[in-house]
């Protein structure tokens, strides 16, 4: 994926993380307007607890995953995974 479309894709999900309530599970894609996924997960590594997000198209290879830690875990998703 160009640099470009995963930055949008990036702010996409720093936009879901500040929301109040948990976002939609499928979106437009930005590379190709196709259907989007969206998966939060909670995990733990090494006794700290991460935060996982992965988004990827049905229609094009776009996809991405990146883990956070934590500290960046919405209260939409804290309350669901205590």
């Amino acid at each position: 994926m160009p640099v470009e479309k995963s930055q949008v894709v990036e702010r996409m999900i720093d936009k879901w993380l500040k929301q109040v309530n948990p976002p939609n599970t499928t979106h437009s894609c930005p590379e190709c307007n196709g259907l989007m996924h969206v998966r939060f997960e909670v995990y733990t590594r090494r006794a700290k607890r991460m935060l996982g997000v992965q988004v990827w198209c049905d229609n094009c290879d776009m996809g991405i995953a990146i883990d956070y830690d934590g500290s960046r875990l919405p209260a939409w998703l804290r309350a669901a995974s205590a």
